[in-house]
């Protein structure tokens, strides 16, 4: 009877080593895996499977003439090491001739960007991925880096001067920080930055390429803005799936999540998810983490609570009322309602009244007369 042996194949070391830094040169997510160990000294990246598909965007918008790419996804996810750090790391070292601007709101948050990006390109592992880049910096500061070729990443922030600096990619990450999104002048000069500043910067409007990172923080946030551009391809990322969804990665693939999946079950599963929503409130964890803010609005009025008195308001003890008013600036068929309520206080509790809704022009209103004749119709009265 004839014996098997088992026949293995030893692989060549020098063969597998030049594999494996020629992944690490043509696909960002693993240059990202591995990079991510000389970033952070003694942690390890989560497995978790978003970050392939974020990588997968951030190459393809990158590398394409014209690329726009915007990414909504929750605080503390790794869009700014991806993008931030990493990208323009793994770009320069294609090649050093790049020039990247990378747009945030704070000076803090750029030079310690700017810090983590030199300590990557600064390293053994770096310089083993590309050997051939030779990017020794001419100058260096707390927020550029400028190779030998005379170009590399700069950092800017919101109200900064970028006068005399150009950029082939420009990178705009948290360009506005959370305590300021109910502000309406700061909302309107993140908008005007990216407007009239940054998108000027570009050396070449037709090849340039532009991407957004942020968490989405108000209806009306430089993601709103940039949604009415339909030349921006939008990578949205839920904390938690509201429908099932589609990402292109690699290899053709496409990795699909569930309704109610979590997007980082690693590091942040569904009860952590939940302690989060708790501490924070509904209305900002739908907006910071579910992308959603046009859902807020109504989530921070919890209808469990509303209760509906039995008889009339007249049957109840004498109120103190107030009117509130939120008119429209013209009438017609197709414009918006003006709308007024009358609230009363008891002390305890305040009691809707009357709710009035009306296609009425603004100067038609005659405010007082107007909203005494409107009192008079009132089934409360």
């Amino acid at each position: 009877m004839a014996k098997r042996v088992a026949m293995t194949t030893r692989l060549d070391p020098h063969l597998v080593a030049m594999a494996a830094q020629a992944a690490r040169r043509n696909n960002l997510h693993v240059f990202l895996r591995q990079s991510f160990r000389v970033i952070v000294p003694g942690q390890t990246l989560s497995g978790d499977d978003y970050l392939e598909a974020l990588s997968f965007a951030l190459q393809r918008a990158a590398l394409q003439d014209g690329g726009r790419l915007m990414v909504t996804m929750p605080p503390r996810h790794l869009k700014s090491i991806a993008a931030s750090v990493v990208l323009c790391a793994w770009l320069l070292g294609r090649d050093p001739r790049l020039k990247i601007m990378v747009a945030s709101y704070a000076d803090a948050l750029a030079k310690d960007q700017a810090r983590l990006f030199r300590r990557l390109v600064e390293s053994g592992y770096y310089r083993s991925t590309f050997p051939q880049a030779a990017i020794s910096p001419s100058r260096k500061t707390a927020t550029e880096f400028v190779t030998a070729q005379g170009d590399g990443r700069r950092a800017v922030t919101v109200g900064g001067s970028v006068t005399g600096m150009g950029a082939d990619l420009l990178i705009i990450d948290d360009i506005m920080k959370a305590s300021d999104a109910g502000s309406e002048a700061k909302r309107e000069e993140a908008r005007r930055f990216f407007d009239e500043t940054l998108v000027s910067r570009l050396n070449n409007k037709s090849t340039g390429s532009i991407i957004v990172l942020q968490q989405r923080l108000h209806q009306d946030d430089l993601i709103a803005h940039l949604q009415e551009r339909d030349r921006f391809e939008h990578l949205n990322f839920p904390a938690i799936a509201e429908t099932e969804e589609s990402y292109d990665i690699y290899g053709g693939f496409a990795w699909t999540r569930a309704r109610g999946s979590v997007l980082a079950p690693s590091r942040e599963p569904r009860k952590v998810l939940d302690s989060i929503r708790a501490d924070i409130g509904e209305a900002a964890f739908t907006t910071q983490y579910q992308q959603d803010p046009a859902s807020a609005g109504s989530a921070m009025l919890d209808f469990t609570k509303v209760t509906r008195l039995p008889g009339r308001a007249r049957d109840h003890r004498r109120l103190r009322r107030v009117q509130s008013w939120d008119t429209a600036i013209k009438d017609g068929p197709n414009w918006d309602y003006s709308v007024g309520m009358t609230l009363g206080w008891d002390d305890e509790r305040w009691v809707v009244l009357d709710v009035v809704r009306r296609r009425m022009k603004f100067d038609a209103l005659d405010l007082p007369p107007k909203v005494r004749a409107i009192q008079k119709e009132s089934l409360f009265s």
